[in-house]
């Protein structure tokens, strides 16, 4: 996954993770986190799970890579 960073923001780190639901199911995946956003790809599709930025808005896209 290709995150591009944010003015002033840059890149912690990035874990591979498995999430089992009370309800089911497994979800392999990527979590990396920014200074200022958490993101997630689970099967290759990425999602912003947090953002420290009140402005951003879906015109800021993330890549895959």
């Amino acid at each position: 996954m290709k995150i591009e960073l944010q003015p002033n923001e840059t890149k912690i780190d990035t874990w591979s993770i498995l999430y089992i639901p009370p309800g089911g199911g497994k979800y392999n995946g990527k979590l990396t986190i920014t200074s200022k956003r958490l993101f997630s790809a689970a099967v290759g599709v990425p999602s912003i799970l947090y953002s420290a930025t009140p402005a951003w808005s879906p015109d800021q896209r993330v890549s895959q890579t």
